[in-house]
This record gives structure tokens, sequence and C-alpha cells, in this order.
């Protein structure tokens, strides 16, 4: 009989949290079935450690998560704060483009860069083919992207001479 009565509770709240959902906008409605997933499945394990059918710690780690991740959340800015001098960005492993060791220098301005400069930083020489300026783009920039790790202004540089040349 407790099991049929489960089943009718969570049929029910099925089509209750469906029919409240189906008003919301979806960031809220995604949120709403989170909690109700996770309200289910503490409200499963205390049922099956109730039962006696799982230990008792099981239910309590679960319903601790929620909680942990909102305390982790609002400790992240005194973390923050108390390791911001500790934690040092990597260094760029290209080196700085420049002599300069202390930073990197900004990206080229709107001002560009001239014919000669942009043939140099992709390591080409006149007279050179539009295919000749598009391989040598992509063997550089695959080196440097700096989604691989690499230094925004390289590839910035590259970009730009990429787009002289390009005209």
């Amino acid at each position: 009989m407790l099991r049929l009565l489960l089943v009718v509770a969570v049929i029910a709240a099925y089509f209750y949290f469906r029919r409240v959902a189906a008003r919301l906008p979806p960031a809220q409605r995604r949120r709403l079935m989170f909690r109700a997933i996770v309200i289910g499945a503490i409200a499963g394990l205390t049922a099956l450690a109730v039962t006696g059918r799982m230990h008792w710690a099981a239910p309590l780690l679960a319903a601790l998560i929620p909680l942990l991740r909102g305390v982790v959340v609002l400790a992240m800015p005194l973390l923050v704060r108390l390791l911001g001098e500790r934690v040092r960005p990597r260094p760029d492993p290209h080196g700085p483009a420049s002599g300069d060791k202390g930073r990197q220098q900004p990206p080229p301005g709107p001002r560009g860069m001239q014919r000669s400069e942009a043939l140099a930083t992709l390591g080409l020489s006149d007279p050179v083919s539009r295919d000749d300026i598009i391989q040598a783009h992509r063997r550089l920039i695959q080196r440097v992207h700096p989604d691989r790790g690499g230094s925004d202004y390289l590839a910035a540089r590259i970009n730009l001479a990429k787009d002289v040349l390009l005209g």
C-alpha cells in the first residue's frame, strides 16, 4: 500500500510541476526542475533510510550538497581576497613580444601597421600570393592562439598583419 501511495504522489508532483513550469520563462523553469529533482532525490533517499534499506548518512550527505554549494558561492569573494596575493598568472610561454620582460604590450591601435611590417610578422617576403598569406597566418596563429595558452598580443599582431596584407 505504501508503494502505491508513493507512486501516486510522484505522479501528482510531476503533473503539478509540469503545469506550474509551463507558465515560467525557460531560466526559471530549469531552476524549478533542478530543485524538484534535488528535493525528490533527497525524499527518495530519506524514504530508503527510514525503511532500513540504506544507511542514514547517505540522505544526510545528499541534503548537504546544495547547502555546501551555497557556502562555496558565498565564500568565494573572501577566498579570492585571501589568496589573491598568492595566486599569480602563469607566464606567457612565448615570452613578451619585445625585450620588455615586465608586461605585455597592448594590441596594435586602429592606425595599423605598414606592409613591410606585416610581411615580417608573418615571415614572408614580396612577391606574396593570397594563399601564402593565409597559410602563414594559419601556421602562426595555431602556435600563439590565446585558447592554447598563447599570447593575446601576438595573436592580435598576426591577425592585423593578415588583414593588412589581404586588404
